[in-house]
């Protein structure tokens, strides 16, 4: 067993097969292109690539499950993203099972924002930083909305997200290096296909 403080998670981006996807959108938007891309990866030899083209709104969330992992203080995602326009934004869907939406009868959903990307045409490492405090915020957000009833114990975060939308028109955008410090998934049926070692060790990539 090893400690939240030490657990981590790494995904290489090394199979052949893309994990990550297209979840939803506020506009219209074409898939052009999604591949593993085996030129010029951050490192390794494979890197994730998506081209879409994309009209007017808000958000396209791109998305890989990462099973259910327990929201603490260590919990830190990071993902290197390269993309030829700026301000796409790396995020978390955190799942409050303790809050129900009665609209829905589904745990209330919502997300925490990290990094944006700036270095249009480069690799940039983007985070999740300070993720208690991200919490906090977003819990008191959410009050206003589904009144104090809102509970954040038990919260877990079930998937990584980028959101790809830097206004409308046409982007390409590569993804490689997802590390989550901090990580421990309590749904082991359900978490990515890659391999999980306790940091300090080997610090070789996994694998799929």
């Amino acid at each position: 067993a090893v400690s939240p403080a030490a657990a981590q998670l790494r995904d290489s981006f090394e199979g052949p097969q893309p994990t990550w996807s297209l979840k939803q959108a506020d506009c219209g938007v074409r898939e052009l292109a999604h591949d593993r891309d085996y030129r010029e990866a951050r490192s390794g030899q494979a890197r994730e690539h998506f081209r879409l083209s994309v009209g007017s709104g808000t958000f396209v969330y791109l998305a890989q499950g990462i099973g259910r992992a327990p929201l603490i203080e260590e919990l830190r995602p990071s993902l290197f993203v390269k993309a030829d326009r700026p301000s796409v934004q790396l995020m978390a869907r955190i799942v409050l099972p303790r809050s129900i939406d009665r609209g829905t009868g589904q745990p209330v959903t919502s997300f925490l924002r990290g990094d944006m990307y700036t270095s249009v045409g480069q690799w940039q490492q983007l985070a999740i930083r300070d993720i208690g405090r991200l919490l906090g915020q977003e819990v008191r957000s959410l009050r206003t909305h589904f009144g104090v009833e809102i509970d954040d114990r038990e919260a877990y975060i079930d998937l990584i997200a980028l959101n790809a939308y830097s206004g409308p028109g046409n982007i390409d955008l590569w993804i490689d290096d997802l590390e989550i410090d901090g990580y421990i998934n309590l749904d082991t049926a359900n978490g990515p296909q890659v391999a999980r070692r306790p940091a300090g060790q080997d610090s070789g990539r996994g694998t799929f």
